[in-house]
């Protein structure tokens, strides 16, 4: 990403102003200024009218600019691929087919695990951090711990309680969501009987990303009423 400014682009009769709002994908021309670049025209490609009209839709992509805005850097390359992570989810988002809220909590989950993951914070789910032990086959923890970004067995998470009574960094799994991780994990397709369970998956991996990245997003009070 690039940091400028955009003169006057808050007056009412700017032409910059409109363009430079959240979700307007445009290209920008920019002036060499003495501290950052200056904005000089914007030609829009797309302002993803079906999203703006759906407020459903709306706040899954204003959590997912806010996301991208987060893990983005100016001059790394890898930004273009976050980039293009985004304008994929926004086109399917912006689609005029009706689509099911099921449908929209998969794309969201899906984009949240593709951006943990390559930011380096995909969830270790095999094997307990306190006791270095391997997960038993078709066992579900019941606990994670977002300090070391691993699962819990009970008894290192009852040995982790009395070492630190006040410890807040512990978050306990519902059995469904553990199962859709541990799908996604193993790139295996979600199932069907996994639906019910979106919503808490995506609030597991909100959390897991706001620890990691250490950064509170406000979008998320918007979107949350409506997954």
């Amino acid at each position: 990403p690039i940091k400028a400014v955009a003169k006057g682009a808050y007056k009412i009769k700017s032409k910059l102003g409109p363009k430079t709002q959240v979700l307007q994908f445009c290209e920008f021309l920019f002036a060499k200024g003495r501290n950052l670049e200056i904005v000089q025209e914007i030609r829009l490609i797309d302002q993803f009218q079906n999203i703006q009209k759906d407020y459903d839709k709306l706040s899954r992509a204003y959590f997912m600019c806010e996301i991208i805005d987060s893990v983005t850097l100016s001059g790394d390359e890898s930004s273009f691929d976050y980039l293009n992570l985004l304008l994929e989810n926004l086109d399917i988002l912006n689609q005029e087919t009706e689509t099911q809220m099921k449908d929209l909590n998969k794309l969201l989950l899906n984009f949240l695990w593709k951006v943990t993951c390559s930011q380096g914070y995909k969830p270790q789910l095999n094997i307990c951090f306190q006791s270095r032990k391997k997960r038993a086959q078709n066992q579900i923890p019941q606990y994670f711990d977002f300090e070391n970004g691993s699962i819990l067995s009970e008894q290192a998470y009852m040995d982790y309680l009395k070492a630190n009574p006040y410890e807040t960094n512990i978050h306990i799994f519902q059995p469904g969501v553990f199962k859709v991780l541990d799908d996604m994990d193993q790139e295996n397709e979600l199932l069907e009987e996994h639906d019910g369970f979106s919503h808490s998956s995506i609030k597991f991996l909100h959390k897991h990303l706001e620890f990691c990245l250490h950064k509170e997003f406000k979008s998320w009070k918007t979107l949350e009423p409506v997954l």
